[in-house]
């Protein structure tokens, strides 16, 4: 994982680039589940649209359409994204009182 080192609670925003993202079949350590939402291919590069199980946020993944019939995915089935790169830096959201836990 790339970028600075932070300190432990702090809090950070994470940046994914769509042909930073290794989709799997099964899960690995590290891996978050997603649905398949939908599948675009055009000439050498499919991007895969994913909801992710946890909270619902949208990810694109871009892979070659080699790969894409390797893994052989469809709309709607379940995968798992794992970033092979994570850029995090540092939240500048103003906190909210949700932010705070008791």
């Amino acid at each position: 994982m790339a970028g600075p080192a932070h300190e432990e609670g702090a809090r950070v925003e994470g940046y994914l680039r769509p042909h930073d993202l290794d989709l799997a079949l099964e899960a690995s350590p590290g891996a978050l589940p997603a649905t398949i939402v939908r599948i675009q291919s055009t000439g050498p590069l499919a991007r895969v649209r994913l909801s992710a199980a946890h909270d619902q946020s949208d990810l694109e993944a871009h892979l070659t359409t080699e790969e894409l019939g390797q893994l052989n995915l469809a709309v709607g089935q379940k995968i798992f994204v794992k970033p092979r790169r994570l850029d995090l830096f540092p939240d500048t959201s103003p906190v909210t009182a949700e932010d705070w836990v008791i």
